[in-house]
């Protein structure tokens, strides 16, 4: 069991399980598991969504992870996640640090683009566009940077084991480390909405610039009585 494990769990909305949250209406048609929790407008219709583990409404989450064999300074580590689960990414900061970076400080009754917590909700909001598609970027660049921050740790694990680390190295080294993260975040957000803008998925490759409708599954518009619409618009 590792890190990137538990991570995998703390994320899980029942997929591949009768429970799977990605499947049927109430996931719409690209499937997304976030179903926002409300009451009938009439009272009258009663019921509950399943509950997920990785809640899209989670204000943070977090993995202890506890290693004797190595110093105290670095052997004991917080791995922890600003907002949902499955949007954001889990940041080392271990027990020797002595102060945390501003970007930690985000909440949801403030809005502050410059934290980590709005950082990940606004991707976490974004992939809302195109959820099918828009997830798959979400667990690369999550992949990516997890694999980072493992390496980091790594780095100042050998440097404890050699001797005592400054508490101004390791503050400056984690505390860099998440600052960064939050960076690329903001940069990925603006990917998601530069790409899944208006219902269309745009790139550019080589130089030109493309943006396709992506369809609708067959299944989502027999349901919705696509097929009982109005006639096609006529050619001018």
């Amino acid at each position: 069991v590792d890190v990137a494990k538990l991570a995998s769990v703390m994320r899980s909305y029942y997929q591949g399980t009768q429970f799977d949250q990605t499947i049927g209406l109430a996931g719409g048609p690209f499937g997304t598991p976030d179903h926002v929790a409300g009451v009938s407008a009439t009272g009258k219709v009663k019921g509950n969504w399943e509950r997920t583990i990785g809640l899209f409404r989670t204000s943070d989450s977090h993995i202890v992870q506890s290693r004797g064999w190595l110093p105290n300074q670095t052997g004991g580590v917080l791995w922890w996640g600003a907002h949902a689960a499955p949007y954001t990414i889990y940041l080392p900061f271990v027990a020797g640090m002595t102060a945390l970076p501003d970007v930690t400080l985000g909440h949801h009754s403030k809005l502050d683009k410059e934290t980590l917590f709005w950082r990940v909700r606004t991707v976490a909001n974004l992939a809302q566009l195109k959820w099918s598609y828009a997830y798959e970027e979400v667990q690369a660049t999550q992949a990516k940077i997890e694999g980072e921050a493992v390496a980091l740790v790594g780095k100042m694990d050998a440097l404890a084991k050699a001797g005592a680390v400054p508490d101004k190295k390791l503050n400056g080294a984690y505390s860099s480390f998440a600052e960064a993260t939050a960076e690329w975040l903001g940069e990925f957000a603006d990917m998601l909405l530069f790409k899944y803008a208006d219902g269309f998925v745009s790139e550019w490759k080589d130089g030109t610039f493309d943006s396709v409708a992506v369809p609708y599954p067959d299944w989502w518009l027999k349901a919705v009585n696509f097929t009982g619409g109005p006639p096609p618009v006529p050619s001018a």
